[in-house]
């Protein structure tokens, strides 16, 4: 109350003072007008003064003027008198005859003068009398408007006085009605003041006894509250207690103390000391009883095998079958997280008996190495996707004798024995094992001149700049200047051999001599000394692979060279015109080495960067993985002159990427191109897209492709079978709803006509795309256009026979939207086309290495488009000595006997392959290779029926397989299956004992990067595969 009283007294006194300012601003507005006006009067009083001092000044120039004037116009007169009078004494000089005339003109002159002097007065005059007039009236004039002024001036000074006695007047009422008001509001403040007290001692009241309430209600909650945590603990508690056996049991695979402990959880109701934790008891409960029943069906599967081959089965086909259940029991207690050995501790003695028993009685020559590898797949805590049947194939890849093959089985009983060396990776290290030996073998037999005579066999077709190439490396590495010495009795098996080798490999020639191989002979030595490391085997270069290197080398010397600049022999203007060199390579001659040195050469010599290209993920990632080591041995030199190490990364998918996890960046995984990276492993995609991020940037600076070199892995694939543009799209929301709307109307049967289209700028175009799509959609042929994807659950593209499920297609959208497999179309928008030759064409050079280069029609187009030259490799065993090399002779088949038959109907023509592939079987394996997918399963259906009609019956589906990229998505151990029995003999059908072998049928991607064993003495002799 007390501040409310002094609120009132302030603004009480504020009030007075504001009255007070208000008073002495209106007596000071009335003496500041009174100035003004003042001042007003002043100023027209002197404005007035001084004009009519102006006036009488001008007045008294212009007469003065007037009089200067006049006194000008006598002086001009006296002037001329004298000018005149000296004209007379002149002219009377001169002419006496005219002195009469002279006088007459004079006087007439004079008078004339004087009457112009007289008119000139008068007029003067008269201007002075208009402007003494006019002077008098303007004076008169402002006289005038001076009293109008100063009468005006007076009445609003009257005014004025009037207005002051009114404001004063009005001052007094307002003060008389303020001292009123005060009076009045005091009292009324009073009032509410006190009412006020009454009011906030009530709501005290009322707050003090809500705050008591709320107090005793947050005690409350907080007991509550207490009192559950301290129950949810107890529960908490109760859990820990009981549920870690449980866990523990499963996290040790342990099927009978699983048992044991659910035993203890037998009750159907939890018991209400879990409380709030019973889901998370029910969940792990729940968990455990389903791994119970696999682990009982797993055990029970164990123990039935081990049951049936108890008593040895027979035949070796049921024994076979026996072990893979074996295997697949084995698989399934791993992918369960089961530990067979708790449940039976002899398990894996049992089971390395079992397939040892199998092993022995399956494979021609069992030997130690098989043990090992059983042994080891079998106590291997995770096999992964290691199956059956490449056990099957490692076993038949060691299936030797130990006599006659102690090298090879001793390097592959290290390699099993080390135990960084996983199953997985067992089938391919027994390979390039195998790979080695052989290469080893004609090691010591390779003939240099004869390496360059092949070459030089084909210079006729060659390009002259590829034909002078081979010439210059023929001089750079001639016969004499080899990398090695291997004399005839000198052992390459013997550690002391094999170190004395590697020297001389790294050594260059002596003083004097040159050295036409370069960065090329490290390269060598340390890929030498890596295989060495790996395999305790020595690996060489062939001749043919090192004048390969050499021609890429002096193509890319070549390519450098500035005009005018040209190496030794080489006619470098018209070399500039090649951008491309393509060397055809044939599978198993060492393409991937090739790949790598000329990768590291084009990095460390040459200061670029390499693409190297493979159109296969697979063998994309086995090249890399295989090189990596090598390309960690080298350095190159940074912007500024110091020395780094190499850095090389691999492309891979975003879902691989992530399956690698914290391992990726060890292992040099990239989803995108590193622009930084110096050897860069990927597919095409891969350098198409980061030719798009570089297109899509904002600098779109494509200079440092200058800097880069492309390498291409199988050109034929990449560059001939690939679509030469692909479309870069981004997706549309809002036309992806409109695109939906538009289908569900399709799909319910509505017409075109009738189809409601929002009100959009490409509404017309998008129904239009949508109209024809939709029914080119029911046109798509299964197997031919699209398959479906378990993955993703949903038909997918099909890209040249292989499953891209990345791609997008309108028409697939919808058929999948048709199906029921989608409930919206996903539209995107074409942002644009990139052309592959244009991406190719950027870089400094490309590099190509094929199996095949292609027909002459090919060829012509990889001129034409990339600027392209070619050479051929030819084949390591024809440069050896006394090598068992014969060339490849189309075989006469069929019943015309013929290499080659044409036949008018896709039915004669299957007919025609079914003659000639169940014939030849009955001598050799027969792959035949069909245009795609759907194609060579329609095959495979028509040769089984086909072997039943001679009479083959059930043998039939053993002897026509499948290794279609249908049979791989759909079952992929199976493939593996077909392929691994693809090349072995099936044995006598119907009992007749004769030897009989498999038709097998696969797709184009079946007939290149897949490796097809065949070790039978009576096929080689009967011409191989065919």
């Amino acid at each position: 109350i007390q501040a409310e009283c002094e609120r009132l007294a302030e603004e009480q006194a504020n009030m007075s003072d504001n009255f007070a300012k208000y008073r002495a601003q209106c007596e000071e507005q009335l003496l500041t007008e009174k100035m003004q006006m003042e001042q007003k009067t002043q100023s027209i009083s002197k404005e007035c003064s001084d004009k009519i001092g102006k006036n009488e000044a001008l007045l008294r120039k212009r007469t003065q003027e007037f009089f200067s004037e006049r006194d000008r116009l006598e002086n001009e007169k006296a002037g001329m008198i004298r000018e005149m009078e000296k004209f007379r004494i002149e002219s009377e000089r001169k002419m006496k005859a005219e002195e009469q005339e002279m006088k007459r003109r004079t006087a007439k002159m004079k008078a004339d003068f004087e009457q112009r002097s007289l008119e000139e007065k008068n007029a003067m005059e008269k201007k002075t009398a208009d402007f003494f007039a006019e002077c008098q009236k303007k004076i008169s004039e402002n006289e005038a408007t001076m009293a109008k002024k100063a009468a005006l001036f007076q009445a609003e000074r009257a005014r004025l006085d009037r207005e002051k006695a009114e404001m004063t007047r009005q001052m007094d009422l307002f003060r008389t009605e303020c001292e009123r008001k005060i009076a009045a509001e005091e009292q009324d403040m009073k009032r509410k003041t006190a009412e006020f007290r009454a009011e906030c001692q009530r709501q005290m009241e009322e707050e003090k006894s809500a705050a008591m309430r709320r107090m005793d209600e947050v005690r409350r909650l907080a007991d509550e509250q207490l009192k559950t945590e301290r129950a949810v603990t107890e529960h908490i508690k109760a859990v820990l207690q009981e549920l870690p056996p449980l866990q523990t049991a499963m996290e040790l695979g342990d099927l009978a103390l699983l048992e044991e402990e659910l035993w203890k959880w037998r009750a159907d109701v939890l018991p209400d000391r879990f409380g709030e934790c019973k889901g998370v008891v029910e969940a792990v409960l729940k968990l455990a009883k389903e791994r119970l029943i696999t682990w009982r069906g797993v055990d029970h599967m164990w123990k039935d095998v081990l049951r049936e081959v108890e008593t040895m089965p027979g035949s070796l086909s049921t024994m076979t079958q026996q072990c893979q259940r074996l295997f697949r029991t084995l698989k399934e207690a791993q992918l369960t997280k089961m530990d067979l050995r708790r449940s039976d501790p002899q398990a894996m003695e049992k089971a390395c008996d079992v397939l040892l028993a199998w092993q022995a009685r399956a494979m021609a020559h069992s030997n130690a190495v098989h043990e090992q590898i059983i042994r080891k797949v079998v106590t291997w805590p995770q096999l992964g996707l290691f199956d059956f049947t490449d056990l099957d194939i490692c076993l038949r890849l060691v299936d030797r004798r130990e006599s006659d093959s102690a090298v090879f089985l001793s390097r592959v009983l290290a390699l099993v024995q080390d135990e960084k060396t996983a199953p997985k990776d067992l089938r391919s290290l027994l390979s390039h094992v195998e790979t080695m030996l052989f290469f080893l073998k004609y090691a010591k037999s390779e003939d240099l001149g004869k390496t360059h005579m092949e070459f030089r066999a084909q210079s006729q077709g060659l390009d002259p700049n590829v034909a002078q190439y081979l010439r210059a490396v023929e001089k750079d590495y001639p016969p004499g200047a080899e990398l090695v010495k291997l004399a005839a009795d000198r052992d390459l098996f013997s550690g002391t051999n094999v170190r004395s080798v590697l020297q001389e490999l790294r050594q260059p020639p002596g003083a004097g001599k040159r050295d036409g191989l370069g960065i090329f002979r490290e390269i060598f030595y340390q890929w030498a000394v890596a295989m060495q490391s790996r395999f305790n085997l020595l690996v060489l270069p062939h001749h043919t692979q090192v004048v390969c290197l050499l021609a890429f080398r002096r193509f890319l010397e070549d390519a450098g060279a500035a005009p005018g600049a040209a190496l030794k022999g080489a006619p470098v203007p018209s070399a500039q015109k090649i951008r491309a060199l393509i060397a055809q390579v044939g599978t198993g001659e060492g393409k991937s080495m090739i790949v790598a040195a000329l990768a590291i050469y084009v990095v460390v010599a040459l200061g670029k960067k390499a693409h190297v290209v493979v159109d296969d993920e697979t063998l994309l990632e086995r090249d890399f993985s295989t090189f990596k080591r090598l390309f960690d041995n080298f350095q190159v030199k940074d912007g500024e002159g110091r020395k780094r190490p190499l850095r090389a990364n691999l492309c891979v998918s975003e879902e691989r990427l992530a399956a690698a996890g914290p391992d990726a960046a060890s292992s040099a995984l990239a989803a995108r191109v590193d622009p930084e990276a110096d050897i860069v492993y990927c597919e095409a995609k891969h350098v198409q897209s980061f030719y798009a991020s570089i297109a899509r940037s904002e600098r779109r600076d494509f200079s440092g492709y200058k800097n880069r070199v492309l390498i291409l892995d199988e050109v034929d694939a990449l560059v001939i079978d690939e679509e030469p543009n692909e479309a870069f799209v981004y997706p549309n929301r809002e036309l992806s709803q409109m695109a939906t709307s538009i289908a569900e109307a399709l799909k319910k049967g509505t017409p075109s006509q009738q189809i409601d289209v929002p009100n959009h700028p490409s509404a017309s175009r998008l129904m239009g795309v949508m109209l024809k799509e939709w029914e080119r959609s029911k046109a798509m042929v299964p197997g031919e256009d699209f398959v479906f994807g378990k993955e993703i659950g949903k038909y997918v593209v099909l890209q040249s026979g292989r499953v891209n499920p990345k791609a997008w297609s309108l028409a697939l959208e919808c058929k999948n939207f048709q199906e029921g497999f989608s409930r919206e179309i996903f539209f995107q928008e074409r942002l644009f086309v990139m052309s592959r030759p244009r991406v190719f064409h950027k870089y400094h050079r490309i590099l190509g290495l094929s199996g095949s280069i292609g027909s002459q029609p090919e060829r012509r187009f990889l001129q034409e488009t990339y600027h392209a030259a070619f050479f051929e490799v030819p084949p390591f065993l024809k440069t050896c000595k006394g090598a068992p090399f014969h060339e490849a002779i189309p075989a006469c088949l069929g019943e015309s006997r013929q290499p080659v038959y044409v036949e008018p109907t896709a039915a004669a023509q299957f007919a025609r392959v079914a003659e000639v592939a169940l014939e030849a079987r009955e001598r050799v394996p027969v792959l035949v290779i069909a245009k795609d997918r759907t194609q060579a399963n329609t095959l495979v259906e028509y040769l089984h029926q086909a072997a039943r009609s001679r009479g083959m019956g059930r043998v039939a589906d053993d002897a026509v397989r499948s290794l279609s990229r249908t049979q791989y998505e759909t079952d992929a151990e199976q493939w593996k299956e077909n392929l691994n029995r693809s090349t072995m003999p099936m044995g006598g059908e119907g009992g007749s004992g004769a030897k009989a072998w498999r038709v097998t049928v696969t797709d184009p991607r079946g007939g290149r990067g897949t490796d097809y064993r065949v070790d039978d003495t009576d096929v080689d002799a009967a011409g191989g595969l065919l």
